[in-house]
């Protein structure tokens, strides 16, 4: 078979696999906008949306850890690089964050072993990974911090005192955990069967989310501009030439982010927010018009 002529004829091939329950964090995310409603029967035919969906996971997955392409320093840049190449993050002097240049495994299909499980089909190895690395994280950010971001302080919400943190901090989130959690959701979309929108969420709302995360990660993919070069060989058995997607990039160091993450990060998130009661004088925001109208639709 020319794979390369046909990729679609690879991309939608179904896989069985034994269906793994929504995660109660990733649902309570969900059923924050839209609770529990009647779930109604799925359309069968979304090659379209999976189409897009696979696409743009094929160059997230590997633009995600290497967030943004930084100027040549040689094979390494100082942590002074990277900030100097980065918006304000109150992240710089908390976390060492530096890069190198680092190989990017472009292959078709896993071709290592021990098996990648961010390059895994549908199983518990995966998801395992993918819970540890992408689940939704609440950390918390001081006063400074927040002004400095170009916040007001009133505005935001305050993380209670009693969960640790704090007096006068504020609760936040990476936006490498966010996009994390965007390529998650549209792997798992990739694959309905495996896991089905669960708890009443409304086919509707949920085509909103994965759309959301489509935006999300192509703006990022836009942002950092990725100035590599994917070259061509002749390959066995292929009428057309194939492309190598193995390149090199210059990647900061996300682990120490995902560390720092793990250290700071809020636990038993779920748990606390259910007993998070807005203050009386708190700054009240109005929806956007467009999810207003779509959640004032679906009551």
């Amino acid at each position: 078979m020319d794979f390369f002529a046909w990729p679609r004829k690879i991309l939608f091939r179904s896989q069985e696999y034994f269906s793994l329950e929504k995660s109660d964090e990733e649902s309570s995310q969900s059923e924050s906008f839209l609770e529990s409603q009647p779930k109604p029967a799925q359309p069968r035919n979304y090659v379209l949306l999976v189409s897009v969906i696979m696409n743009v996971c094929l160059v997230v997955v590997v633009s995600l850890f290497a967030i943004h392409n930084i100027p040549s320093f040689g094979e390494n840049a100082s942590s002074k690089d990277v900030i100097r190449m980065s918006s304000y993050s109150p992240l710089f002097g908390k976390v060492p964050i530096s890069a190198s240049l680092t190989a990017i495994n472009g292959s078709f299909m896993d071709e290592g072993f021990p098996p990648d499980p961010f390059r895994a089909l549908p199983s518990k190895f995966a998801d395992d990974a993918w819970h540890a690395t992408a689940e939704p994280t609440w950390i918390t950010i001081t006063d400074a911090e927040a002004r400095s971001l170009g916040k007001n302080p009133a505005d935001l919400v305050r993380a209670p005192e009693e969960w640790g943190h704090g007096s006068n901090k504020y609760i936040a989130m990476m936006d490498l955990n966010h996009q994390l959690h965007c390529v998650n959701q549209l792997r798992k979309a990739a694959f309905r069967e495996e896991y089905p929108v669960a708890h009443g969420d409304r086919w509707d709302f949920q085509k909103e989310h994965w759309m959301h995360c489509v935006h999300i990660l192509y703006q990022n993919v836009m942002c950092t501009g990725s100035t590599e070069i994917i070259t061509y060989n002749w390959r066995e058995t292929q009428r057309f030439p194939v492309p190598d997607f193995d390149t090199t990039k210059m990647c900061k160091n996300t682990r120490t982010l995902l560390d720092f993450q793990d250290r700071e990060m809020v636990h038993d998130l779920n748990a606390k927010r259910d007993k998070m009661i807005r203050p009386t004088d708190a700054a009240i925001f109005p929806l956007p018009s467009h999810l207003k109208a779509f959640l004032d639709a679906h009551d």
